[in-house]
Formats: structure tokens, C-alpha cells, sequence
């Protein structure tokens, strides 16, 4: 398994950024969260195989059609075996 968290920085909130990026984690099955933090920015946690990251990568590089993805940066994290499905947190 492969954890990483990501924090996505350019237009990203307020254009369903975390809405769409649930819908694709849920598709291609790996497991998580996403949120909105107070900068205008996106944090992820994302846990998965190594397929599924090369995918879930990949969609990060551009995110929903409304959204305008500037940066994409990324750390390697600890694996959190109580992780369910994928989550929205906050509101």
C-alpha cells in the first residue's frame, strides 16, 4: 500500500474539487479523505496500490473541469490501517 498526502493549491475550492475527486477515488477504490483548509487550499490523505496512485495522481494534475490546478505537492505518510472508503471532512 502506498500512503501520501497532497496539498492542492490554485482554484480549487468552491468548484467542486472535493465533491469530484470523492466520486474518483470511489471509482478507482482507494481510500482517504480531502479538505478545504483555511489558505484556500486542498489537503489530501490518500491510501491505495500502486496503480491506483498512479492514477489518482494523475487526475490531481488537473482535477474537475471548473477547477485551475497550479501546484500539486506531495509527501509520503503513514499508513492508516482504520481508513474507510473516502471522505469529504469539514464542511
Amino acid at each position: 500500500m502506498i500512503a501520501r498526502n497532497f496539498i492542492i493549491t490554485g482554484r480549487v475550492q468552491g468548484v467542486f474539487f472535493r465533491r469530484s475527486t470523492q466520486d474518483f477515488a470511489r471509482q478507482i477504490g482507494c481510500r482517504g479523505w480531502i479538505k478545504n483548509t483555511s489558505d484556500g487550499s486542498v489537503k489530501i490523505y490518500f491510501l491505495g496500490t500502486e496503480i491506483q496512485y498512479r492514477s489518482f495522481r494523475t487526475y490531481l494534475n488537473n482535477g474537475p473541469p471548473l477547477a485551475q490546478v497550479d501546484e500539486v505537492i506531495e509527501h509520503p505518510a503513514e499508513i492508516i490501517d482504520d481508513t474507510l472508503g473516502f471522505n469529504i471532512l469539514g464542511s
